[in-house]
């Protein structure tokens, strides 16, 4: 499958997309959004989890921010931007198994890694923010067999990512990778497994620069593009969702 500039947007077309896994499996639902226009209500979290699935655009500062907010009841996709063609995509799992409670915290550069739960946790990307220039501007959810830390490095300036978590029972992870230059990769199926990104870096410069996690005849896709330099998204994914 080949992706033009702003590929996700070929294929979205519209702001909210509802798309359906096999019957008695994972159901999804995505949803976009993009600078200038207000926040998108994604529904209740008393029967979702969202996450933040594709970032796009020209993220100079601190004035550029795309994000999942959960705010009260319900979930939320949303950003802003003082630069040109910022945008973001996500992903709602509306059957997912067990607790649907997400814990919500915040990493920003100059912390150390924040920790977010033991290995008994699913957790996953729900914003980026700041200034992306190159290989050293990294934001990161990484699995370790002391638990999950949510955090990343910056030799630029208001570098800041959020995260959310699930709490699942020794869970079953794994992850894939892909790098400006690589064809799309195919990570798994999409009826019993969740994908969810867990790392992007990279100069995001414009409307050339995107990654994007999405559903593809019955997969899970992970691409993007470039016109820049360094940029990458890894996938993480699980049957335990």
């Amino acid at each position: 499958m080949t992706l033009s500039k702003l590929g996700f947007l070929a294929v979205l077309g519209a702001s909210t997309l509802s798309g359906v896994a096999n019957a008695s499996s994972y159901q999804y639902s995505e949803f976009h959004w993009k600078q200038g226009e207000n926040q998108v209500s994604l529904g209740t979290s008393r029967d979702r989890v969202c996450f933040l699935s594709s970032v796009q655009g020209h993220f100079e500062g601190w004035g550029e921010s795309v994000h999942v907010k959960k705010i009260g009841a319900s979930y939320y996709l949303g950003g802003k931007s003082n630069q040109d063609s910022v945008e973001a995509t996500a992903t709602c799992v509306t059957n997912p198994k067990g607790d649907k409670y997400t814990q919500f915290d915040t990493w920003e550069q100059g912390q150390s890694d924040l920790y977010l739960g033991d290995r008994h946790n699913v957790c996953f990307l729900t914003a980026m923010a700041g200034k992306f220039e190159g290989w050293k501007e990294v934001i990161e959810v990484k699995n370790t067999s002391y638990g999950v830390y949510l955090g990343g490095s910056s030799d630029q300036h208001s570098v800041k990512a959020s995260a959310a978590c699930l709490s699942r029972y020794n869970p079953s992870l794994k992850s894939y990778t892909w790098k400006q230059g690589e064809s799309a990769k195919i990570l798994a199926s999409s009826a019993n497994t969740v994908c969810y990104l867990t790392k992007i870096s990279g100069k995001f410069e414009g409307n050339g620069e995107w990654v994007r996690l999405s559903q593809n005849n019955g997969y899970w896709m992970l691409n993007g593009a470039s016109k820049q330099r360094d940029v990458t998204a890894t996938a993480t994914c699980t049957s335990s969702f």
